[in-house]
């Protein structure tokens, strides 16, 4: 199982390493890790030393901004997608027959039959 260390730790590796007081395998000794890891580090210090080691749920500051960007996007499409549905009250839900085809009621102009979905005007089948 590999070791996980916190960016502090690093961040700390590194800055003894940079020192150039020891040499990178006496420090890497010292802490207890390898120094392929300890090089990996500096490294990744050299690369970007403001934000050096993410990983592990850690994100580079204009990565989260992205990812935070696409979470909105995707939750503003979801949100315009239910706008779009046509809600009971509106014009296009009461033009719409919302009867079960297995009912036995049929459409004829007689009686009443509300529901939340639907207002039409029903009438038994066989009862004329």
């Amino acid at each position: 199982m590999t070791q996980k260390y916190d960016n502090d730790f690093k961040l700390h590796a590194v800055q003894l390493a940079l020192e150039g007081h020891k040499p990178a395998s006496e420090i890497a000794g010292d802490l207890g890790i390898s120094v392929k890891s300890l090089y990996g580090w500096i490294a990744k210090y050299r690369e970007d030393p403001e934000t050096p080691f993410v990983g592990s749920g850690n994100l580079r500051p204009e990565a989260k901004a992205m990812r935070d960007l696409e979470l909105e996007s995707r939750q503003l499409r979801e949100e315009n997608e239910i706008l779009k549905k046509p809600c009971a009250s509106s014009p296009m839900a009461r033009s719409s027959v919302c009867l079960d085809p297995q009912s036995p009621l049929r459409i004829s102009g007689s009686e009443d039959v509300q529901s939340p979905r639907c207002n039409v005007k029903v009438d038994h089948v066989g009862a004329h």
